[in-house]
């Protein structure tokens, strides 16, 4: 399952469910994980945390509006800009994309500083997504 991601390196599977174990036990309830991965994800859950059947748990989804006040806001753009591009990755949502969030909030990005008067390179938006 990995609960790094790509951002560090892999956690052993022991320490993986230790740590998601904690977690329900404090009263941590949302695990987050992207829609390809839910589905297998929370059978992961439930099975390590041995909850009994019909015991609740909200699994979330990631969304490429979810990163875009923070990537905007490192890279330096403008409130104007950062409203643009909110609101384009929101009318994303309708269609069909079938890309990573931050892949989607990068192209985005990418696009509205384009449009801007404050044009920024393609590798400042992937540096900073």
């Amino acid at each position: 399952m990995g609960l790094t991601g790509v951002y560090n390196s892999p956690v052993a599977d022991e320490d993986e469910i230790s740590i998601i174990k904690y977690a329900f036990s404090k009263g941590i309830t949302f695990f987050d994980t992207s829609d390809k991965e839910i589905g297998r994800a929370k059978e992961y859950i439930v099975k390590q945390l041995g909850l009994e059947k019909g015991q609740s748990v909200d699994m979330g989804t990631i969304h490429a509006g979810d990163f875009m006040r923070r990537f905007c806001s490192n890279l330096g753009m403008n409130n104007q800009a950062v409203k643009a591009a909110q609101e384009a990755v929101q009318k994303s949502e309708e269609f069909d994309i079938r890309r990573s969030p931050i892949s989607i909030a990068t192209a985005v990005i990418y696009i509205i500083t384009q449009l801007s008067d404050d044009k920024k390179p393609l590798k400042a938006s992937q540096r900073f997504t």
